[in-house]
């Protein structure tokens, strides 16, 4: 937890997920009203793979608004679960 990714020269797996701004607060579904527009969100996903390029690191990235599976491995010393208090 002493070294950031550049430090490691690791690799970094992106994936476009608008499905992360949920609001959960009431109800059996998540509301996504409030996630961006998907034209706008699309935008912003290549740019940031654009800076993330820059780093010189090896990326992985999906597609936006495609179905993917992906499978994560945990390999660290911790997971943390960040919640906020609205």
């Amino acid at each position: 937890m002493d070294f950031s990714v550049l430090n490691i020269k690791g690799e970094l797996l992106i994936i476009p997920q608008f499905t992360i701004y949920g609001n959960c607060e009431k109800g059996r579904r998540p509301d996504f009203s409030f996630a961006e527009e998907p034209s706008r969100a699309e935008k912003m996903y290549g740019d940031f793979l654009k800076l993330a390029e820059r780093t010189g690191l090896k990326i992985f990235c999906g597609s936006f608004g495609e179905h993917m599976k992906v499978e994560v491995k945990n390999d660290g010393p911790g997971t943390f679960i960040i919640e906020t208090k609205k």
